[in-house]
């Protein structure tokens, strides 16, 4: 997958993070953690993100996906296939 692909993936993301409006507690902070390390990434723009956002961003996917598995199953399809891309980006 292109960095053009990926950058369209994490939009994707980041609109489905922001449309979440039925999440509270900690789940909406860890939202919120989520909606930044994409942010981060996307501000870049034709900047190549460091690897540490990608880090923060997978681990935080990973939290995610175990948490919200069962009850948003859009939204952790989302996360999926983001962390898919990073995995075999090899981060």
């Amino acid at each position: 997958m292109d960095k053009q692909q990926l950058h369209q993936l994490l939009t994707q993301l980041h609109t489905a993070l922001t449309e979440a409006q039925s999440v509270e507690g900690e789940d909406r902070e860890l939202l919120e953690h989520l909606q930044g390390d994409v942010q981060a990434i996307l501000a870049r723009a034709g900047e190549e993100a460091l690897p540490q956002e990608y880090h923060s961003l997978g681990n935080n996917l990973r939290q995610a996906v175990e948490q919200f598995e069962r009850s948003y199953p859009d939204l952790t399809w989302a996360m999926g296939e983001v962390l898919d891309i990073l995995s075999r980006a090899g981060i």
